[in-house]
């Protein structure tokens, strides 16, 4: 009986449940039948020997075929191969025992005429090529070189294209604010900047000229700008003595200047000239 919560009992219940099925076991007719059997492992076998033409064990072989055939089956055939004759009518495979290792070996009786003559002739073959073989390199230094020069010029087309992209960006920019300060009336600012400048520059000109005239009057009249004048008390008003510096153009007022003419053509005492 369930003494404690319903929950102990519900897990109870739960762990009652139907087995589970166990899963059926996968066949291995597709994986054994992808695998080479019989004289096909045997010819692939024989072909990997004769093209590495290296010595190997059963192990290496297997390895180096990746498990195409099953180790057993390696070793069986191998040892077969270097026993029975092929096609040839010699053994494919040479076997040699290192007491408990086993090494095989391309028959090199399979490889036709080996004599000196035939030696000979393969090393001078060898030698043509290896005089080639830096021409070769030469040529591949550059085609190499080829490559490298167009990817950077692939890179350098893909940074102008960026470039192009940034300048059309910019000048749609501008051009959105040019159409902003029209709409606000900005774009005629140049335009009146330059009226206000030639305005204040002639009013500058004109008073610059009339400076000047003051300044020659003065001069042909004979007033002396560098010393004081003394005007007699009979004229000296609020100001009892006046200076007019030479260069500034500055006469204080037009009052005084008429009474200094005055003096200068009565020829009034006291007045130094």
């Amino acid at each position: 009986m369930c003494v404690d919560s319903s929950t102990t009992c519900k897990k109870a219940v739960k762990a009652k449940g139907k087995p589970k099925k166990k899963a059926a076991p996968k066949s291995k007719s597709s994986s054994d039948n992808s695998k080479p059997q019989g004289q096909e492992a045997e010819a692939r076998i024989a072909a990997y020997m004769k093209e590495q033409n290296r010595p190997y064990s059963a192990q290496n072989v297997f390895d180096n075929l990746h498990g195409i055939v099953s180790k057993t089956q390696v070793q069986n055939l191998m040892e077969k191969l270097s026993k029975e004759p092929g096609s040839d009518a010699e053994p494919p495979l040479v076997m040699k025992e290192y007491g408990a290792q086993k090494v095989f070996l391309c028959n090199q009786r399979l490889f036709g005429d080996c004599s000196p003559e035939s030696v000979l002739e393969l090393n001078r073959e060898v030698a043509e090529v290896e005089k080639r073989l830096p021409t070769v390199r030469g040529a591949l230094g550059k085609v190499t070189a080829e490559i490298t020069q167009l990817r950077g010029q692939g890179e350098l087309e893909g940074k102008v294209a960026n470039n192009r992209k940034r300048v059309r960006e910019l000048e749609e920019k501008v051009e959105h604010i040019q159409r902003e300060r029209k709409k606000e009336g900005v774009s005629d600012l140049g335009q009146k900047l330059a009226e206000a400048q030639a305005k204040y520059g002639d009013l500058h000109n004109t008073l610059a000229k009339r400076r000047k005239l003051k300044r020659s009057k003065a001069i042909l009249n004979g007033l002396d700008m560098s010393k004081p004048i003394d005007v007699p008390g009979s004229l000296k008003g609020q100001d009892h003595s006046l200076k007019c510096k030479e260069g500034s153009g500055n006469i204080q007022s037009n009052f005084i200047s008429e009474k200094v003419t005055h003096l200068l053509h009565t020829g009034s005492k006291g007045v130094a000239v």
